[in-house]
This record gives C-alpha cells, structure tokens and sequence, in this order.
C-alpha cells in the first residue's frame, strides 16, 4: 500500500523536528539560551579587543618603519592587488591631478601616466617583476619561456630582490610572541637568518637554480624553525 506523502513516517529517511519557536519556550529555557549568546558574545568582543590592540601596535610599527604614509601605503597595495581598486587607484590620481592643473600646479597630462599601451621593454618587465616577488619574498613565478631573455631576466631581478631583502640593514618587525620593548619597536634580531638567506641567494645565482628559491618545503621548514628560535 503506497505511503501517503508526509505522513511522518521514517521510511523516505529521518524526519526533521520541528524548530521551537521563542513563545514556545519555558522561562527557563530562555534563560538558559541567553546565557549561551552572552558567554558567545563576551568571548567575540574579547577577540575583537585583542585584534585591536594588534592593530594599534601594528601602525607604531608601520609609523617608525615607513613613516607617517606607511599605513597609506599598505592600504594602497592591498586595494591596488583588484582590476577594480586598481581602477578606484587611477580614477583618484587623475581627480587629484586635475585639481592640480587648474591651480596651475605643473604637472604631466594623464597619457603620461596612464598610457594605453606599456612601451616598457618586455625584458625590463620581466626584471622589475622578478624583483618585486624577491623584495616581498615570494616564490619565483616566472611566467616566461625558459628559452627566453625576458625568462632570464626575471629570474636575475628575482635574485636581486632576494638579495637585498637579505641584506643587512633589514630588521625583524616582531617576534612570535608579540612582545615589544618600551620605545615599542619590536625586540630581537635576525641578522643570522639574513646572512643564511644571502648565502642561500648567492648560490642559487651561481648554480641557476634563482626559479627555484621559495619552492623547498625543508628551506621553508628551515627558516620557520630559525624564526621560531628568535
């Protein structure tokens, strides 16, 4: 015999209960529910609160690094890695620059800094990209053709950027545990590590394997255990 449709039978799978409704529960229910989103609502302001304060010690940071536009800046890069924040990016400068002309401010016409096609050597693209990905200690993402001059270059602008983010000078920003001397510039230092990676880069562009710095999961293992000792 067929089974009429919903008759709360269990042989098409579990039937679901049926949520309560708030003017279904007891007083002691609702308090009990209560309780449950104050302790939920406490542990995410404490969280909120702790993000803060990282953010506020971040931009002493920022400030005493990069100086006062530092923070700018960031935010600038990050909006700038969308086709939309870099057009937002565009759209302002050109406002700016307007602005400027007609307060008779000398400045170049718009074609000069938003041409609409990039005359700029491949091989000089290619450099400055691989330069860029060594300076933010990225992996090497050469997107070119190993035969070609453009592959060559990127790699070598690679190396240059690793180099000098290796090089001495450059600092430790914060230690793992946070902590921060009384001035508020971070503790420590990692001019070990830096002498490691220099070393690491030097060799890579004697044996021509630059494409490949970033790529070892055991140097990676081996630069997180040196940070950790830190």
């Amino acid at each position: 015999m067929a089974r009429k449709k919903g008759d709360g039978s269990k042989g098409g799978g579990a039937s679901t209960a049926q949520r309560q409704t708030l003017e279904e529960l007891t007083d002691d229910q609702r308090y009990s529910l209560l309780e449950q989103h104050r302790q939920q609502h406490e542990r995410l302001l404490a969280a909120k609160k702790a993000a803060d304060a990282a953010l506020r010690n971040h931009g002493k940071i920022v400030k005493a690094d990069l100086g006062k536009n530092g923070m700018d800046q960031i935010k600038c890069l990050i909006e700038a890695s969308t086709p939309e924040g870099e057009a937002a990016i565009r759209a302002r400068i050109e406002q700016d620059a307007q602005v400027l002309r007609w307060l008779g401010v000398p400045i170049g016409t718009q074609s000069d800094m938003f041409p609409d096609t990039d005359r700029t050597p491949i091989a000089e693209r290619a450099f400055n990209t691989g330069k860029r990905q060594g300076l933010a200690g990225e992996s090497c993402n050469n997107p070119h053709h190993v035969t070609t001059e453009a592959h060559r270059e990127h790699n070598r602008g690679y190396a240059v950027g690793q180099e000098q983010l290796a090089s001495k000078g450059f600092k430790k920003l914060e230690d793992e545990d946070g902590n921060e001397e009384e001035d508020d510039r971070p503790r420590g230092s990692f001019t070990e590590q830096m002498r490691d990676q220099n070393e690491r880069v030097q060799e890579a562009i004697k044996t021509g394997t630059v494409d490949q710095l970033g790529r070892n999961p055991a140097r990676a293992s081996a630069a997180a255990d040196s940070l950790a000792t830190h």
